[in-house]
């Protein structure tokens, strides 16, 4: 998504366009839920390696386009819609991986804190070869290199997938029983209170976050370098890692998952006052930190709490949701990018994440909810 977002902004110095641009990836999530059932029907490692080859082919075909006309950038942002389909079926067959490999519950929030501290290293060391690649070797040649790893990791995927075994409980895919299967999972959340409660905070916290991000590519330019854009990623990674880290030694809750999204509000009022590089950085540090607590907690209690036949449908229905309201987000903070100035636009992401922990700390249904609960 870097590389996309600087290319976007480097052809067209738009903060508007760039926003479009994230619209559409996110918006593509919307499309995990409708695809969801096929992840409960095959091998969640085999609907992963298919879902990475796909956005590989689509990677390379985006390498091929310069958005210098609008033809080419309406050519180029469906490619980026496909890529990010794809995308949004890999994340919950992964979520739904893991509880395959790891069968005993208990273990569930040190798996996700494994794999969660794995994945920040990795995006950490991608996102400081992402600036280095741009910087030297231009976007275009960014994306040939993207498209060999995500292809080598879909064949690993699919490797994986051979040594698994078939689980006798998946459901057998039909288009007939699409839909009843969709309506089953439906049926889950809508009778799960915890989830109920959260939904809604998920999705205006995810419409924050898109406001957030379609900033750091304008920001980045005003320091002159895709090294900064990188290193505000490179931060973030790291405080995620220290937050997976520290869910090792607490038990999943609600109190936490509520307690981490007030930390990630007060983290962003020092930006409102301070227009220094390091302020900035151990802001978006403190927010991975707060990010990492949050999700590793929130995945651990989904998972506990969900049947595996029914795990790919929860998890993508989930992700729906919580995208829901990713792309008008990003249409906002387009809008807010042109009349107001960068620290007011966070200002108001602070409140917004503020009220929401200080509404679920007050809940306290939520608060006492726990992981043995699930």
């Amino acid at each position: 998504m870097i590389g996309i977002l600087w290319y976007i902004q480097m052809y067209t110095s738009s903060s508007t366009l760039t926003g479009l641009t994230y619209a559409v990836i996110t918006g593509a999530a919307l499309f995990s839920f409708l695809l969801s059932p096929l992840i409960d029907a095959y091998k969640p490692a085999k609907v992963a390696g298919f879902s990475l080859g796909s956005q590989a082919v689509f990677i390379l075909l985006i390498s091929l386009i310069s958005p210098t006309d609008g033809w080419m950038l309406v050519v180029l942002i469906i490619l980026v819609f496909l890529a990010s389909v794809m995308s949004s079926v890999f994340y919950p067959a992964d979520n739904a991986l893991i509880t395959k490999i790891v069968t005993r519950k208990e273990e569930l929030n040190r798996a996700n804190s494994l794999v969660s501290t794995t994945d920040q290293i990795v995006n950490m060391m991608g996102f400081l070869l992402a600036g280095s690649l741009i910087s030297f070797l231009g976007s275009r040649n960014s994306f040939h290199i993207a498209f060999i790893l995500i292809l080598l990791s879909s064949i690993l995927y699919l490797l994986l997938s051979k040594r698994l075994k078939k689980d006798e409980r998946q459901i057998k895919f039909t288009v007939k029983n699409h839909f009843t299967d969709l309506r089953t999972a439906l049926k889950f959340i809508k009778d799960n209170r915890y989830l109920r409660i959260l939904l809604p905070f998920c999705a205006l916290s995810n419409s924050v976050m898109a406001i957030l991000i379609i900033l750091l590519p304008s920001i980045s330019m005003q320091h002159g370098s895709a090294f900064f854009y990188s290193f505000i990623y490179v931060s973030f990674f790291v405080g995620f890692l220290v937050g997976a880290v520290i869910c090792n030694f607490i038990k999943s809750s609600g109190f936490y998952v509520a307690f981490a999204w007030l930390g990630n509000g007060v983290c962003l009022f020092p930006l409102v006052f301070f227009d220094n590089s390091s302020v900035f950085f151990v802001c978006i540090f403190s927010f991975g930190t707060f990010s990492g607590i949050l999700n590793v907690n929130q995945i651990t209690m989904i998972q506990s709490m969900t049947e595996e036949n029914m795990m790919g449908r929860v998890m993508g229905a989930l992700t729906t949701f919580n995208n829901v309201a990713t792309p008008a987000g990003s249409i906002v903070g387009a809008l807010l990018a042109l009349v107001l100035p960068t620290n007011y636009i966070f200002l108001l992401c602070g409140l917004v994440l503020t009220a929401c922990g200080c509404i679920l700390l007050s809940n306290k249904y939520v608060i006492n909810f726990q992981q043995r609960e699930a």
